[in-house]
């Protein structure tokens, strides 16, 4: 804003401040041009020259990364910066004003607001503590590596859970054009952070991305119920297989800690869950699972979700309410000239467990 502008305010309330926020220090988003090296040597260099003068200093950050490409030694050591043109400057406006005058490349990314209230982005201090604790676990030169993420979508929740990043909570997002998928951290809502060489054991899912089909995609998928149906058979057989007990933990992982909004989606993933701690061995989770479906269960209103609800009930407890209950739904469905392709699922997985438990 222009001192002629500033100078317009009908407000003084609004000028003064205006003019404090020109003062006070945050972590400023600082935008160079795309060609730009070695930025830190010269904001390094500016920050010794007035630490020499007396003058104001400043703190500042800009992480680079070392891309792993193929090549002799199948390492490249170029080292590039990991968020391109962007440099993050902890000090007041105007004293970043002053440092422009020796960096003149160097520009604040457009305010925000309107008015008297329009701002230039910063970041929160914690947000940077944060993202600098992410960064110095390569020493802020960060051997850049694809996660290999195949079960995750654009727009998915993680927390992670082990490793040097684990308790910080991330998104999934997909580069376009390359198709590669990396997770990243999200600095606010200004720009996004790729964490490392996260394995698909160090993370667990925490909510999906719910402005597409991917939600419902996931908790229909029948890599998770036929692979669970499957091993609830040889579990019950005590013929568990390695295959079994990884399709278990993936459900663990991805759905345990899930979060869902809707009595549909919360029968769907409290079954999966069930069955895969049941398979698992995991008695206590298992007992747990069980309080909440029987919570839940009063509260669950569709037929397809309540008799799914009842036969997992059935499979993994072998108790003879549950399996009244399941076969006085499933055998009216059976009178029914033409039925849905969840109710066949049903039907059939029922008529499974009857086998399985010999009833």
């Amino acid at each position: 804003m222009s001192i002629r502008k500033l100078s317009l305010l009908s407000d003084s309330e609004d000028r003064l401040e205006y003019l404090k926020s020109l003062q006070a220090e945050h972590w400023y988003v600082m935008k160079l041009p795309a060609t730009t090296k070695n930025c830190e040597v010269d904001l390094e260099a500016e920050r010794l020259r007035r630490v020499a003068m007396g003058e104001k200093s400043f703190d500042f950050f800009a992480p680079t990364y070392i891309p792993m490409q193929s090549g002799s030694n199948g390492v490249s050591k170029q080292k590039r910066y990991l968020l391109y043109n962007y440099v993050f400057i902890y000090s007041s406006v105007n004293e970043i004003l002053q440092i422009k005058r020796r960096i003149p490349n160097m520009n604040f990314l457009p305010r925000r607001g309107e008015g008297p209230n329009a701002r230039y982005p910063y970041v929160s201090d914690a947000e940077m503590k944060r993202f600098r604790w992410i960064a110095s676990a390569y020493a802020n030169q960060i051997p850049l590596l694809d996660p290999s993420v195949y079960q995750l979508s654009k727009g998915d929740r993680i927390r992670i859970i082990s490793g040097p990043f684990a308790g910080v909570e991330a998104t999934l997002v997909s580069y376009n054009g390359s198709g590669r998928k990396d997770i990243v951290v999200q600095v606010e809502d200004l720009l996004w952070v790729p964490l490392i060489h996260i394995d698909a054991d160090q993370y667990e899912l925490i909510s999906l991305n719910e402005k597409s089909k991917h939600l419902y995609f996931r908790l229909d998928s029948s890599k998770y119920w036929y692979g669970l149906h499957v091993a609830m058979g040889h579990f019950l057989k005590n013929e568990l297989t390695e295959a079994d007990r990884s399709v278990a933990t993936e459900v663990v992982r991805s759905f345990g800690n899930l979060e869902v909004d809707t009595d549909i989606t919360r029968s769907k993933r409290l079954c999966l869950i069930l069955l895969a701690y049941t398979v698992l061995g995991k008695d206590k989770e298992k007992l747990q699972m069980l309080g909440e479906i029987e919570a839940l269960f009063p509260c669950v209103k569709a037929e397809l979700a309540k008799a799914l609800l009842i036969c997992t009930l059935y499979i993994c407890t072998d108790n003879y309410i549950y399996w009244e209950q399941a076969h006085e739904l499933v055998n009216k469905w059976k009178k029914e000239e033409k039925q849905k392709k969840g109710k066949e699922q049903i039907i059939k997985r029922l008529s499974d467990y009857d086998l399985w438990l010999g009833h």
